[in-house]
């Protein structure tokens, strides 16, 4: 993964998309394009094959995305005709990621042992003090079941642990610098 290059690529298309007010559109179509990149193994292997000659794949990806905007469907016939059509999930996550800065998007993770309720979230994230709540949030949720209970929430650098396996190794870690020592 070659982050400059990607970088290069995805800003040429930013400030393009900018000038003609198609943003919003080529940034629906970039997230599109990771969502089949990221669930195809295939598609993925397709664009890295240094076997399989450019014009091909620029046949193929005409097919695959004849429903997308030109703007789309010329700028990755551009990238595979450069030969950088290995760098297209970077590329389209530098894309998506300077749409999401022009916004202010703020990005959250949250980590729950099970699956929270919308209503539970939205609570959790008006609560939250590293939270602009004027501004748009998008938020990734992560299932992990060790943490046994509660929630871990990251905003960028910052992270509020509220689960129940913080809690119980505090308490542990407690219990081992107790120096109490009964009196018999």
């Amino acid at each position: 993964m070659n982050y400059k290059v990607a970088h290069r690529y995805a800003k040429g298309l930013f400030d393009f998309t900018e000038k003609s007010n198609e943003s919003t559109a080529l940034y629906s179509e970039m997230k599109f394009l990771l969502s089949l990149l990221n669930e195809s193994t295939d598609l993925k292997r397709f664009f890295k094959s240094p076997v399989v000659d450019y014009r091909k794949k620029q046949t193929i990806v005409k097919e695959i995305f004849k429903a997308n905007s030109s703007t789309f469907n010329k700028f990755v016939n551009l990238v595979i005709q450069q030969g950088r059509e290995s760098n297209l999930t970077e590329i389209a996550n530098q894309f998506v990621n300077l749409v999401d800065d022009k916004n202010e998007v703020q990005k959250a993770t949250i980590l729950s042992a099970t699956k929270l309720e919308k209503s539970l979230i939205d609570l959790i994230l008006k609560e939250s003090k590293f939270i602009d709540n004027s501004k748009p949030i998008q938020i990734t949720e992560i299932i992990d079941e060790n943490l046994i209970g509660g929630y871990i929430l990251r905003i960028g650098d910052k992270q509020i642990d509220a689960s129940i396996k913080t809690k119980l190794n505090k308490i542990r870690g407690e219990f081992d610098e107790n120096e109490y020592i009964a009196k018999i």
